[in-house]
């Protein structure tokens, strides 16, 4: 039996975390989010839980990517339709 031999993960980089914290905040917006009192006052959230939580591995910014990716896709092609079992009434809950 072969020795075990850990695994070398490539991190995140400063950047490649920027970049997936902007697409969040942008699917946010694409889903209709409103933050209370500014779009930045969510933007500056994100960016928190990312700083505190976790450092992130290159495969983990792109799962987070392709979550995204699936979020827009979505949306570009359900508009209007609300969420299955919920009717859209347009009014405030």
């Amino acid at each position: 039996q072969k020795p075990h031999r850990p695994v070398w993960l490539k991190m995140a980089e400063v950047n490649d975390v920027e970049r997936v914290i902007m697409r969040i905040f942008e699917m946010m917006g694409l889903v209709g989010f409103v933050s209370r009192p500014t779009p930045e006052t969510l933007l500056r959230s994100i960016r928190r839980v990312f700083r505190r939580a976790f450092r992130l591995e290159l495969r983990d910014v792109g799962t987070l990517h392709k979550i995204c990716d699936n979020i827009e896709y979505y949306v570009e092609h359900h508009k209007g339709k609300g969420v299955k079992g919920k009717k859209k009434t347009g009014k405030k809950t």
